[in-house]
């Protein structure tokens, strides 16, 4: 039986699994290794030098030795589309496809890689024959950067996959069977993101990837309780135990797991609303964020159906993969994905996409084709070689024990004139670190602050502009004498919605955000907006929001950190200035 390693890179981790498909298959090894913060956001890679690092312990911790690798993620930047098209040759219908790239994916061609799968034939209303096709597309720089984290650790790509397609793979069987009157839905609640799948009998409906996961419930509660991230996130995987300050952070995550809740009901719904689409059976719940005490209930309650942790031994029983018996059950939300994606090797399985671009594809095969080739040319050399390696390896064993022998000499030197000057370098040091540390004071995180926004802006609001104001020590808000903006300012947002109930969900989220706090309304009138030829009444409102200490930058956090300062006020800072910056946003 043929053996795969499958390859999930999320916000927080990596995880591989070693999988041995066949019929049944069988998961015989898996790993995971944390990732710093920031290295991985929203499923994008940020730093690619990190996950490598990360990819490098995972396969030496987890003992793989396999180097080719079926990778998987999932982020905003992916797009999964179902279309209808006349019935065609596969050569011709990717043609087709590629050609029309643009009226299905809202990405620009030359930035994007997609694969396709028909999912099935049907006679249209006048009697055509026609295909149902399931189109996956990712932005070229997206995957171009997981491409380059994988090859510094020293791995191969073979196939480059979505998760909702694994997860999908990993947790349903084949078509068929008895149950032919409802549909499924597959939930994964990951840091960044969440994935919602709805299939029927394992013919996939309806797939949306969501921002937002576990990453809102911690920053919740980091913001409620004043705690640092790590701390935080321990405290939020202990709230089903009687741990301190439990009931404060029951409260604090309320907020955004009613948004989330809220997003999956909205997509299940718009499932729902689709020409001949089934009622719901249940809901299988995986990833960390679907542990979060209490949300498998909320969820059921939200959906009026059964919510359950999902389990990959239906399609892949669980072997000896290095864990306790006790611990596997812990390890569930973790495993569907990679073992999904090492699943893709079987060419039975349900939906086999490949993203990777041809060109990769042929680099791959000339690679493979060319390690035979090597391997062939080891052995016809080797004997004669051998005479002459042994010499080599002796005049390089000389070699090395002379430059160890001067690297300690000259450690040594170098340690005698490092102890000189001591307690000048120690003030140089000190007075350099407080620069920094006021150099950055109040430095606000925007990207982060803009994410935040993306994700929560109401899908009846559209955001005109977006100015921003960073003030030191003033208050900002006249009208809520309690909000101070502590060193950092405020938001103004121009936004024009549907009506005014519109407005009011606009404030609804915003306060649910934890980079800003005391969001309010400074104006608010009627008007109307033009979408293609037609105008439409509509309201149009001005906003305003102040900026809390959770959007300051880390790098900022750290230099007070080691300097003894705060991050947002300087005890030397100079006299307030006022800087502001405009975003135009359509």
């Amino acid at each position: 039986m043929p053996r795969a390693i499958g390859l999930d890179i999320g916000s927080h981790a990596v995880r591989a699994a070693a999988v041995r498909v066949g019929r049944p298959s069988e998961t015989v090894g898996f790993g995971q290794v944390g990732l710093p913060r920031g290295a991985v956001e929203h499923g994008e890679i940020i730093d690619p030098g990190l996950v490598a690092s990360a990819l490098r312990r995972l396969w030496r911790d987890a003992h793989l030795r396999d180097r080719q690798v079926r990778v998987g993620l999932a982020s905003q930047r992916t797009i999964i589309r179902q279309v209808e098209m006349p019935a065609m040759g596969e050569a011709e219908l990717r043609s087709a496809l590629e050609f029309q790239a643009g009226e299905f994916i809202p990405l620009p061609p030359e930035e994007t890689y997609l694969d396709f799968k028909v999912v099935e034939p049907f006679t249209s209303s006048d009697g055509e024959d026609m295909l149902r096709i399931l189109i996956a597309a990712i932005h070229r720089d997206t995957l171009q950067t997981a491409l380059t984290a994988v090859r510094e650790a020293g791995l191969q790509t073979v196939s480059f996959d979505l998760t909702p397609f694994a997860l999908t793979r990993a947790l349903v069987l084949q078509p068929g069977g008895e149950d032919t009157e409802t549909a499924e839905a597959i939930i994964s609640v990951g840091s960044g993101v969440t994935i919602v799948v709805v299939h029927e009998q394992g013919v996939i409906r309806f797939v949306r990837i969501v921002g937002g996961g576990g990453d809102d419930f911690t920053a919740a509660i980091e913001q409620a309780l004043g705690l640092g991230f790590e701390d935080a996130e321990a405290l939020k995987r202990q709230l089903s135990g009687v741990v301190d300050r439990r009931d404060e952070a029951v409260t604090a995550v309320e907020g955004p797991v009613a948004n989330l809740l809220n997003e999956i009901r909205g997509s299940i719904d718009f499932y729902s609303a689709q020409p001949g689409a089934r009622s719901l059976s249940r809901a299988l719940l995986t990833g960390g964020g679907s542990l979060l005490h209490g949300f498998a209930q909320r969820l059921a309650d939200t959906m009026g159906i059964a919510a359950e942790l999902a389990d990959v031994a239906a399609t892949a029983s669980v072997g000896d993969i290095g864990f306790a018996p006790e611990q596997l059950g812990a390890l569930q939300p973790y495993l569907p994905a990679p073992v999904g994606l090492a699943l893709g090797v079987d060419k039975g399985a349900l939906y086999r996409f490949n993203l990777l671009s041809e060109r990769e594809r042929r680099v791959f095969s000339v690679g493979r084709a060319a390690a035979v080739g090597a391997a062939a040319g080891v052995l016809v050399v080797g004997g004669l070689a051998a005479f002459t390696m042994q010499r080599n390896n002796e005049l390089s064993a000389t070699k090395e024990r002379l430059a160890d022998q001067q690297a300690t000499n000259q450690q040594i030197q170098d340690t005698i004139a490092g102890l000189q000057g001591t307690t000048d370098l120690q003030a140089e040091s000190d007075q350099a670190q407080a620069l920094i540390a006021a150099a950055l004071t109040g430095e606000v995180a925007w990207s982060r602050v803009l994410q935040e926004l993306a994700r929560v802006i109401p899908g009846d609001v559209w955001l005109d502009s977006l100015q921003t104001s960073a003030t030191s020590g003033v208050t900002i808000a006249p009208t809520d004498p309690a909000a101070v903006a502590s060193g950092l300012g405020t938001l103004t947002f121009a936004a024009t919605g549907i009506d005014y109930p519109s407005a009011a969900g606009w404030l609804q989220r915003l306060a649910t955000l934890p980079s800003i706090r005391a969001p309010w309304v400074s104006s608010l009138a009627e008007g109307s907006v033009t979408i293609g030829a037609t105008e439409y009444p509509a309201v149009t409102f001005s906003s305003n929001a102040i900026l809390t200490d959770a959007a300051i930058t880390e790098r900022a956090r750290r230099a007070a950190r080691v300097a003894g300062t705060s991050p947002t006020a300087a005890p030397s800072a100079p006299a307030p200035a006022t800087t502001e910056t405009t975003v135009a946003a359509g």
